[in-house]
């Protein structure tokens, strides 16, 4: 087997366990007006909407601030490689479905970077929660 194939292999096995969906979606820079509430806001359009997988990566760390310690968790997006080449840092992803946590569903994350890699099994970037 090659390393290509082996690749694409890994790509399949990887979709396997991304049972979540999630809709990304990115700022377009223009402001429209709710149209019943009467407030603006920002006009965003989406750049992927599909499987994902959510994980924590690397545990949870400490974080002093002086006067309050916070537990950092560094969590890790996984998409898949064909369908996610548009989806870039400053991105915003919101879990549409979730079978497996229903708690998740509704949750809003930046997207923070991208790791690159020549025989990804997915694209991964780390995420950060907004809510």
């Amino acid at each position: 087997m090659t390393a290509t194939q082996a690749t694409l292999n890994g790509r399949r096995e990887a979709e396997k366990l991304m049972v979540t969906r999630c809709e990304i979606t990115r700022d377009t820079g223009e402001v429209i007006t709710d149209p019943i509430t009467g407030i603006d806001m920002p006009a965003v359009s989406v750049v992927y909407e599909g499987k994902c997988k959510i994980r924590l990566k690397g545990g949870v760390k400490d974080a002093a601030i002086p006067g309050m310690v916070l537990a950092v968790q560094q969590l890790e997006l996984s998409l898949p490689v064909d369908q996610s080449a548009d989806v870039r840092n400053l991105d915003v992803m919101t879990v549409t479905t979730n079978p497996l946590d229903l708690a998740l569903v509704g949750k809003k994350f930046n997207i923070k970077g991208q790791q690159a890699q020549s025989y990804a099994t997915a694209r991964r970037f780390e995420i950060e929660g907004t809510n």
